[in-house]
């Protein structure tokens, strides 16, 4: 387990191409759209004083995109991560809690349709596309957002905000770029 900035810095040194410092996986062929950046500066700006929850960032193994999966699956199966993953995810010291899983709408479409929703975790898909609920038939009980910050905000307010004990991000790139970037990250594990 790597608190961010740590994990951060040390992506930065084995990979940064930049003067910006910027990780060269963090660069993309399109620039940002003004809806992204926004999202993006939002994460990186926001703190705790402002009512957003932290969150840890899961990563098995990652290609220089970021990405863990190859054309929409893993390309391993390894039964130990696969349980660890879901221990580390669903785990919690009080058994009326629950954790969140964040997902962009790409890692959402790969897990196999009978393991999603993920069990015993609030599932919360990223997409900014309003009709995505309706395309991709989501079913009751999974939170749809239109970014990361969009996202902590719905599970730091109402029923969410006293259900959920811990919040992980679980891919893909975009969302885990936007998540290094922001200060609400608490750890990589």
């Amino acid at each position: 387990v790597l608190d961010c900035t740590t994990a951060t810095a040390l992506l930065c040194t084995s990979t940064c191409t930049s003067s910006t410092n910027t990780p060269s996986f963090f660069s993309t062929k399109k620039p940002m759209s003004p809806l992204a950046a926004t999202a993006v500066a939002a994460a990186s700006t926001a703190t705790k004083k402002e009512g957003l929850r932290g969150f840890t960032i899961v990563v098995a193994a990652t290609a220089k995109s970021l990405g863990i999966g190859k054309q929409g699956q893993l390309p391993w199966n390894l039964p130990e991560d696969m349980a660890h993953f879901k221990h580390l995810t669903s785990s919690t010291t009080l058994p009326n809690k629950t954790n969140a899983v964040i997902m962009g709408r790409r890692t959402w479409q790969s897990i196999p349709e009978k393991f999603r929703p993920l069990r015993n975790r609030l599932n919360v898909v990223l997409s900014r596309n309003p009709a995505i609920r309706e395309q991709l038939n989501l079913p009751q009980g999974v939170h749809v957002a239109a970014s990361l910050p969009e996202a902590l905000a719905l599970l730091s307010t109402g029923e969410d905000a006293t259900a959920v004990e811990k919040v992980f991000v679980i891919g893909g790139a975009a969302v885990y770029k936007e998540a290094l970037s922001s200060d609400l990250c608490e750890a990589i594990e």
